[in-house]
C-alpha cells in the first residue's frame, strides 16, 4: 500500500524535538534539586540548547524534510498514553501496584520539602540517589498525581508518536501499536505448566513463574509498574529503530542514552548494544559524519551530573553475573522468548535480519546479569531489545495483513501467540479493576520503606550519603528530613497486597 501523504498535524521533526527536549530537562532540572547555582544551571541550558540545535540541523538530512503526524495518530498516540497509565494507577482512578508504595513518597519529598534535602538517618546525612528523572518535573509542579500523569503522559505520547514514523501507513501504525501494547511472553503457559505440576508460585504479575529468578515483562506491566525505566528504555528503541530506517542520524541515537540516564540506568546499559551495533554499521558503511560525534559528545557533557550523581556509592548496589538453572533457563527462553523471537527471525521485514539476530542474542544474555538485589537487572536491562522485538513483531503482522488473502501464511499462528501473550497484561489490568484505588503517602521515603508490603531490596538503592557524592555536586547545606516525625501508618486504608 502507497502511503498517503499527511496533511495537517505537527512536523515529525518538532515531535522529535520535543522528545528530546523533555529528557534534556530532566537532565537540567537535576541541578537545582542538587542545590546548585545559576552558573550551573544556565551552562545546562546552554548545552540543551545546543544539543537540540544541531539534532534539528541533521534531521531534515534524515528523511524529516516535509514529514509530519496526523492529527488522528497524535489523538492515537495521546489516547493510548493515557488509557495506560490511568489504569496503571497514576492520577489514582485506579489501583496502583505496590511499587508505587515508594514512588508515591518520593515525590511527596521532593515536592513539599526545599532542595536540596537529605535524610537525618545513622551515618548521616543521607541524599536521595535514584533515578529520580520521572519525578523532578511533577514535584516543580506541586507533586500532584495529575502533575505526575500529565508530565508521564506527555512523554509516553510523544515516544509512541515518534514510533509511529517508522511505519509508513495508517493501517501498519494502528497494528504495530496494538502488537506492542499486547507484547508480551506466554507467561500462563508458564504459569498452568507449574500448576500441573504442583508447583505453586506466588508472585504479583504472570512473570513471576519461574520462581522469580528470570523475568521479562510486558509492556502493560512496564507501564504499570515501572514507568521511568520503560520510558528510558522505549525512548532509547525508538531512537535506534529510527536510526535503522535512516530518520534520525547516528549522533541523535546516541545521545538518547546518556539523557535517558537520570530516569533509569539500568536501560540504559541494556542500550548500549544497539549503540554498538549502530556504530559498527555506520563506519563500515560508511554512514557517519563529525556531526554525530559532536551531537553525542554534546549530550555526554549534559548529562554528565546525572552519570556522576547516579554512579555515587554505587559499590553499594554492585554488579555480578549469575548461575542460572538449565532447565529453569531453557524453559524460559522456549516460552517467554522463542514464540516471539522465531516471528522476528522469520519476518524481520524492513529491519533486517541483523537487527532481529541482535535483539534475540542480547535478551538470552541479559538473564545472566545481576544488579543489586533481585532481578531488577535482568527486567529493566531487557527493556530496549523487548521494545525492538515487540515492533519488529508488529511489523511481521501489519505486512502479512496487508497482503491477499492467500499470502497471508503464518498470521493466525502470529495472531494466536501474541494472543496467548496478552493474557499477561490483561491480568494486570484486571487487577486495576478489581481492587480500590490506592491511599495518598503521608511518610518519607524512609519510613515508607520500613512499612511497605514488599521488603525486597535494601535502602541503600535508593540513598547514598551526602559525603559520597563528587564535591562539585555535593549539597553545601540541606535541610534535614527527619523520618522519626512519620505517623505509625503511612496510608490512611490498607494498600491491597496482590498476589
Amino acid at each position: 500500500m502507497t502511503p498517503s501523504p499527511v496533511v495537517g498535524g505537527v512536523s515529525a521533526r518538532a515531535v522529535v524535538l520535543a522528545l528530546f527536549g523533555l529528557f534534556a530537562l530532566d537532565t537540567i532540572l537535576l541541578l537545582p534539586f542538587l542545590g546548585l547555582g545559576a552558573v550551573a544551571v544556565t551552562a545546562a541550558i546552554a548545552l540543551a540548547g545546543l544539543l537540540l540545535w544541531m539534532i534539528g540541523r541533521a534531521l531534515p538530512a534524515a528523511g524529516f524534510a516535509g514529514g509530519r503526524i496526523g492529527w488522528r495518530t497524535l489523538a492515537t498516540c495521546l489516547g493510548a498514553a493515557v488509557l495506560l497509565l490511568l489504569l496503571g494507577g497514576e492520577g489514582r482512578l485506579f489501583y496502583a501496584n505496590a511499587d508505587w508504595q515508594v514512588r508515591d513518597a518520593v515525590l511527596h519529598d521532593m515536592a513539599s520539602h526545599p532542595w536540596p534535602f537529605a535524610y537525618a538517618l545513622p551515618g548521616g546525612p543521607w541524599l536521595l540517589r535514584a533515578p529520580i528523572g520521572m519525578y523532578l518535573l511533577p514535584a516543580l509542579l506541586g507533586g500532584s498525581d495529575l502533575a505526575l500523569l500529565a508530565s508521564n503522559t506527555a512523554k509516553l505520547a510523544l515516544i509512541l508518536a515518534a514510533g509511529s514514523l517508522v511505519f509508513e501507513t495508517a493501517r501498519a501504525r494502528a497494528i504495530a501499536l496494538i502488537v506492542f501494547i499486547a507484547a508480551s511472553g506466554l507467561d500462563i503457559i508458564g504459569t498452568l505448566l507449574f500448576s500441573v505440576l504442583g508447583i505453586r508460585v506466588l508472585f504479583a504479575s504472570l512473570e513471576g513463574w519461574a520462581f522469580g529468578t528470570i523475568q521479562y515483562s510486558s509492556i502493560i506491566t512496564l507501564a504499570f509498574w515501572v514507568p521511568p525505566h520503560a520510558f528510558a528504555g522505549w525512548f532509547c528503541a525508538v531512537a535506534f529503530l529510527l536510526w535503522q530506517q535512516r530518520r534520525l542520524p547516528l549522533g541523535a541515537f546516541a545521545a538518547a542514552l546518556p539523557l535517558a540516564a537520570i530516569w533509569s540506568p539500568l536501560a540504559l546499559l541494556g542500550a548500549i548494544p544497539l549503540v554498538g551495533y549502530a556504530a559498527i554499521r555506520a563506519v563500515r558503511e560508511g554512514e557517519w559524519a563529525h556531526a554525530d560525534i559532536a551531537i553525542a559528545t554534546v549530550a555526554a557533557l549534559l548529562a554528565a551530573p546525572a552519570l556522576l550523581y547516579l554512579t555515587s556509592a554505587a559499590a553499594a548496589v554492585g554488579f555480578s553475573l549469575q548461575p542460572l538453572p538449565f532447565v529453569i533457563y531453557a524453559l524460559f527462553l522456549a516460552i517467554d522468548l522463542l514464540p516471539l523471537a522465531l516471528i522476528a527471525l522469520w519476518r524481520p521485514g524492513r529491519f533486517g535480519s541483523g537487527v532481529a539476530v541482535l535483539v534475540v542474542a542480547m535478551l538470552m544474555a541479559i538473564p545472566f546479569g545481576v544488579v543489586g538485589v533481585g532481578q531488577d537487572f535482568v527486567m529493566r536491562a531487557s527493556i530496549p531489545a523487548l521494545a525492538v522485538l515487540a515492533v519488529i513483531v508488529g511489523d511481521a503482522v501489519a505486512t502479512a495483513w496487508a497482503a491477499p488473502v492467500r499470502r497471508r501464511a503464518g498470521l493466525p499462528v502470529m495472531l494466536a501467540v501474541l494472543g496467548i501473550g496478552a493474557v499477561t497484561g490483561g491480568v494486570e489490568i484486571a487487577r486495576a479493576l478489581r481492587y480500590p484505588p490506592s491511599p495518598p503517602p503521608r511518610c518519607s521515603l524512609p519510613g515508607a520503606w520500613q512499612q511497605q508490603t514488599q521488603r525486597i531490596k535494601p535502602i541503600v538503592s535508593y540513598l547514598a550519603p551526602v559525603a559520597a557524592l563528587p564535591p562539585a555536586l555535593r549539597p553545601r547545606d540541606p535541610a534535614l528530613i527527619d523520618p522519626g516525625k512519620d505517623p505509625a501508618q503511612c496510608w490512611d486504608y490498607p494498600w491491597p497486597a496482590q498476589r
